[in-house]
């Protein structure tokens, strides 16, 4: 049973699907994972920077982060967004986003727009 306030990782639009087939064909870790336990650096080190980006991403989706840039918009589609602001995660989930975010600036990752 799914907790009032929290969507599913598989709440996604066509063009995440379409992203996920063509650019990270297999994922470092599972979106399922990035709520049910730490990941640590060893587990995403080896990932590209647009794995990185969508599975930190795909956090704040979860809880109904309203998307601002272009290519997130386009990805998580914003229609059913809740929150400009940061969504409160489990520490679980924070852990996990402060992680890959972490790395997405050690590996001098850009944003896409």
């Amino acid at each position: 049973m799914r907790s009032a306030g929290r969507r599913p990782f598989v709440s996604f639009s066509v063009g995440v699907m379409f992203f996920l087939l063509t650019v990270t064909p297999s994922m470092a870790v599972t979106l399922e994972e990035l709520s049910s336990r730490n990941i640590s650096g060893a587990d995403v080190m080896n990932a590209p920077c647009s794995e990185l980006w969508f599975l930190r991403n795909s956090i704040y989706n979860k809880h109904g982060y309203c998307f601002r840039s272009r290519k997130a918009r386009e990805l998580f589609d914003n229609s059913d967004c809740t929150t400009r602001t940061a969504p409160v995660m489990t520490d679980i989930e924070q852990h996990n986003a402060d992680l890959l975010g972490r790395l997405e600036e050690l590996k001098n990752c850009k944003s896409p727009r």
